[in-house]
Parts: structure tokens; C-alpha cells; sequence
């Protein structure tokens, strides 16, 4: 019970972080450095989305490569971003 609670506050807050990402690139005209950050928080929240779907289907250690590439990629686009 607690992990699903955990879970459901992750998603939501990584989803207010994307939220929040696109409200920025448009106080900061369009920088393309605010644009690739909120792919990636973007991506990020999809991620906390997709392991709270698994993990309320019982199937939550499944997609353990997938969520591995997919921080992989996050990483990548937030350095290219910073």
C-alpha cells in the first residue's frame, strides 16, 4: 500500500515538473535548453506512469531493461539540455 501511494505521488509530481518545464520555455521565448529539459521530465513522468500501471497490474518487475534504456535516454537529453 505504501509503494502504490509512493508511486501515485511520484507521477504526479513528475508530472507537475513537466507542467511546470513547459510553462518555463514559454517565460524564457522558446530556448531550446527548457525545451529538451521538458522532454526529459516529460519522458520521466511517462516512466512513473507506465511502473505504476505494471506495478497495479501485478506485473512490476517485468519492464526492468525497459525503464533502464528509458533513464538512459533521460539522462541523455538532460545533459545535452544543461
Amino acid at each position: 500500500m505504501i509503494k502504490l501511494i509512493a508511486l501515485i505521488i511520484a507521477a504526479l509530481l513528475q508530472t507537475g515538473a513537466a507542467v511546470g518545464a513547459i510553462w518555463i520555455i514559454r517565460i524564457a521565448r522558446g530556448k531550446i535548453s527548457w525545451a529538451l529539459i521538458a522532454i526529459a521530465f516529460f519522458i520521466m513522468a511517462i516512466r512513473r506512469i507506465l511502473e505504476l500501471v505494471y506495478y497495479l497490474a501485478g506485473d512490476s518487475y517485468e519492464l526492468m531493461d525497459v525503464y533502464t534504456w528509458i533513464g538512459v535516454a533521460i539522462s541523455f537529453i538532460m545533459a545535452i539540455a544543461v
